[in-house]
């Protein structure tokens, strides 16, 4: 979570251990994917409990670029890719499947973009009023 190291590690370990719990579940390998989508969220929160320990957070500074942009890609780029592929892995339908197909494109061309606009590296996090902020190049506007 953006308020505090605790609160993503706290976060980090709970999604950690329903994802083993939801992994030890599936039935077929196709729902492997869906089922582990509370162990990257984790990995996500982890990435930012991280952040917070690094020494600018304390001081309101500017965080390191490596585990800014590590946090931003998981939160930016691979979610619009991979919870499409999931939930199209995990239906049984054929028909169903064509028809969720669609959304993975949306979501890959969203990734995309977004990653293309963070390696042009116009990125920072900084922690502000006892929140991580994230300053990014692009907008959010309607085409996003």
């Amino acid at each position: 979570m953006c308020f505090s190291p605790t609160a993503s590690f706290a976060t980090a370990a709970a999604t950690g251990v329903v994802g083993l719990l939801c992994l030890r579940r599936i039935q077929d390998w196709r729902e492997a994917p869906l089922a582990a989508t509370p162990l990257f969220f984790a990995l996500q929160q982890g990435v930012e409990g991280l952040l917070w320990l690094c020494p600018p957070a304390a001081l309101g500074g500017r965080l390191p670029d490596a585990p800014t942009l590590t946090y931003l890609i998981l939160a930016q780029c691979f979610w619009p890719v991979f919870a499409p592929v999931a939930v199209i892995l995990a239906e049984p339908l054929p028909g169903r499947r064509r028809l969720m197909a669609p959304w993975l494109a949306v979501g890959a061309t969203v990734a995309g973009f977004l990653l293309w606009n963070l390696l042009g590296g116009a990125y920072a996090g900084q922690a502000l009023g006892g929140h991580l902020v994230y300053r990014t190049p692009h907008a959010f506007g309607t085409a996003v």
